[in-house]
């Protein structure tokens, strides 16, 4: 499993307002599914930041995405 933070609407050790919410992502590799494709499901909280709950399950495909950094030299 691989978990990815999503959506940050509830600070730490803080009530969040009305509507808002902490998001994760969770994706699952399984033998059965072809190369590169995982299921996600994706977990909110509450407007407290407790109480989590599935949003969504759903398959997805993972591709590399490249990313340049530039460094002083």
């Amino acid at each position: 499993m691989y978990e990815k933070q999503g959506h940050i609407g509830v600070p730490e050790d803080q009530d969040g307002n009305q509507g808002e919410y902490n998001e994760t992502f969770k994706f699952y590799k399984h033998p059965r599914l072809p190369e590169g494709v995982f299921m996600q499901e994706t977990w909110q909280t509450d407007s407290y930041g407790y109480n989590e709950f599935i949003e969504s399950i759903q398959f997805v495909k993972g591709r590399e995405k490249k990313v340049t950094v530039f460094e002083p030299i």
